[in-house]
């Protein structure tokens, strides 16, 4: 089942930058990615939760902060990271989408809620370790 997401997730990343958001139905990114519309549904069952793991998962960039005792240092890393990883057309084209329908679509109103609390899952661990490290507050 992961491979499949993660199938999903690559097509759409591919995708997305090509037909932008509204282009990018269930229809075609099935097709594309040799699944079933209802094994999207199953995965995401709207449109923002799939845009919100394309940001949240998007491809590791290498540039992800260290943890640190100085909070500007890990803050800084933290911002040029956010830099990083909006420069990655898919996750730009995602996090505008989800951002632009947000005040009219309370799905999309929630992923962006969901984005800005929870970092990338890789900001949460120490590079190579798999350890938690402190989240910044």
């Amino acid at each position: 089942m992961q491979r499949t997401r993660n199938r999903v997730l690559a097509v759409a990343r591919e995708l997305l930058p090509q037909v932008g958001p509204s282009g990018l139905t269930y229809a075609l990114l099935a097709e594309r990615a040799d699944v079933t519309r209802q094994t999207l549904y199953r995965h995401w069952p709207t449109r923002a939760a799939l845009l919100f793991d394309l940001v949240l998962e998007g491809p590791d960039l290498g540039t992800y902060p260290q943890p640190g005792n100085d909070v500007r240092d890990v803050a800084t890393a933290w911002l040029k990271s956010l830099r990083a990883g909006v420069s990655v057309p898919a996750v730009r084209t995602a996090a505008l989408a989800v951002t632009a329908q947000a005040d009219h679509d309370p799905d999309s109103a929630r992923a962006l809620v969901r984005i800005s609390e929870r970092p990338p899952h890789r900001l949460q661990q120490t590079p190579g370790t798999g350890r938690a490290t402190e989240r910044l507050r």
